[in-house]
């Protein structure tokens, strides 16, 4: 089977850290109004797994997902920690937030609120939102990123990297290289 594929694992009981800033979301019992729209399916400790070509790429572990099939997207709550994967199925980075989206559609996952990816060189991104759109396994951001790295952190508004930090571009550069050791 060629292309992408996305394969959903419930896992029951999985050993997450949830982040400190993000709580687990409170469970609802009460009926929804007739202007929200309810969830086809909610599910707690959620693990989906992405693939291409029969090779992991992503997996997304969640507390709690609720999927609304009609507009085929899921939504994810309570601290949600993804990890992406390079060839032979070798972990490249972590990204970790408190909350996040899934849009089937157009096969993109996107984290918000409190967004840090790490790769394993310990090169730390750090935004609000952040996209990450399966088919080229880049992320994006509109907003204000900092990238901090050995030598130094760099600041900046919109940007676009590998999902391996491996390479970045800023769209427009507030502050360049600053030595890790400076107060600014």
């Amino acid at each position: 089977m060629n292309g992408p594929r996305l394969v959903v694992h419930l896992a029951l009981g999985s050993a997450l850290v949830v982040l400190a800033d993000c709580s687990r979301p409170e469970v609802r019992n009460e009926p929804a109004k007739d202007s929200e729209q309810t969830p086809g399916l909610v599910a707690e400790d959620v693990t989906q797994i992405v693939t291409r070509d029969g090779q992991k790429r992503a997996e997304i572990v969640s507390p709690r997902l609720l999927r609304y099939e009609s507009e085929r997207r899921s939504s994810l709550e309570g601290g949600i920690t993804v990890r992406f994967f390079g060839a032979g199925g070798r972990l490249v980075s972590t990204l970790t937030c408190c909350r996040g989206a899934i849009d089937e559609s157009v096969r993109t996952f996107t984290a918000i609120d409190s967004v840090r990816l790490v790769n394993l060189d310990a090169t730390v991104l750090e935004t609000d939102t952040l996209r990450w759109e399966e088919g080229s396994e880049r992320v994006f951001g509109p907003g204000r990123v900092t990238i901090q790295r050995g030598e130094g952190r760099e600041v900046g508004v919109g940007f676009e990297a590998e999902s391996d930090l491996s390479s970045w571009t800023l769209m427009e550069v507030v502050t360049t290289l600053v030595p890790a050791d400076s107060v600014r």
